[in-house]
């Protein structure tokens, strides 16, 4: 990288969770962007990744998504419906889209940038909260594929494709990229509409929608393998804000399991106490069809009689015992 001038936007034409796999086949050397936004299609629904954000590539190396801006852009791919046209992209869904204003929000910020050389402009400067107008050398801002496009290129553009009439992202999430994000991420950075607090699990910390880097993704949960490891990189420094935040994701995951597993116990024993009280109530209906062979009124006639016999055997021994008494007090007076 020269420097980070642009951040342009993608669309997969396809979903997170396949584009990772196809990412991975070359490596570090191979074709990736920077980041992912997952969606609510294919595979990536069936792994609820709806606006996980993943990252691929460090910051401080170029992506291999926008060609001749690849030294000056980072490079963001969104999940879709994978259609076979371009006018049949879906919106972005309500999760991508908070994901995705909240990643640019971020990636535009001066903040981002601190640990970028100094004679980076995006140093003390970040990324201009903008639409670019074209893809002319030198334009600082937000972008989308199409902008570096034939025919759609301007005379003097980069060239961002080798491919002539893409889309990308298509016409329904270039209007909404335009009128929806670029103005949400805006408020987000001027404080005007802070991040909430579910806004915030949808994009960093959620169990379920986390930013991981890319050699350490979580234990995929159909095959429960792990995914390949990448090629050794020893440059791989996150920024610190997304390495903070993994490792919130992760800990809250650790957490979320430990509560299940105390769930689980509880069920165990909830189960335990239920068939104890089923036991018990049989029993009790044996003891009742017991007393329904019984005389009732002559067992409580005999039970009565009982105790009026033993209530005089106590009478008598009392008096027997307060006899002995009254002896033992005359021997000892007259000793």
């Amino acid at each position: 990288m020269t420097g980070h001038h642009l951040v342009i936007v993608h669309t997969m034409v396809g979903y997170l969770y396949s584009t990772d796999g196809m990412f991975r086949q070359g490596g570090y050397d191979g074709t990736e962007s920077h980041f992912g936004v997952g969606g609510a299609w294919g595979s990536d629904a069936s792994r609820d990744l709806d606006g996980a954000v993943w990252q691929w590539q460090d910051l401080g190396h170029g992506a291999d998504a926008n060609l001749d801006a690849n030294r000056t852009a980072i490079s963001i791919e969104t999940a879709d419906n994978a259609p076979g046209l371009p006018k049949d992209i879906q919106r972005w869904t309500l999760r991508q889209a908070v994901a995705l204003a909240s990643l640019i929000a971020w990636l535009c910020s001066v903040e981002a940038h601190s640990g970028c050389p100094t004679s980076w402009t995006c140093h003390g400067q970040g990324i201009p909260l903008a639409l670019v107008p074209d893809s002319k050398p030198g334009r600082r801002g937000v972008a989308y594929h199409r902008q570096g496009i034939d025919p759609w290129r301007v005379d003097g553009g980069q060239r961002w494709s080798t491919a002539y009439g893409k889309e990308c992202p298509g016409p329904t999430r270039i209007r909404q990229l335009s009128e929806e994000i670029i103005p949400r991420a805006r408020q987000i950075s001027e404080g005007d509409m802070p991040l909430e607090s579910t806004d915030v699990v949808k994009v960093w910390d959620s169990p379920d929608s986390d930013l991981v880097e890319h050699e350490a993704l979580d234990k995929d949960p159909v095959t429960n393998t792990y995914p390949p490891d990448n090629p050794d990189n020893p440059n791989w420094r996150p920024a610190s804000m997304l390495t903070e935040s993994n490792r919130v994701t992760r800990q809250n995951r650790r957490s979320l399991l430990k509560l299940e597993a105390q769930v689980g116990e509880i069920v165990g024993d909830l189960t335990a106490v239920t068939g104890a009280l089923v036991h018990l109530n049989d029993r009790l209906a044996a003891v009742e069809t017991a007393l329904q062979g019984l005389d009732l009124a002559a067992l409580r006639q005999a039970i009565g009689a009982a105790g009026v016999d033993a209530a005089a055997a106590v009478r008598a021994a009392g008096e027997q015992v307060l006899e002995d008494l009254d002896r033992v007090r005359l021997n000892i007076d007259r000793g």
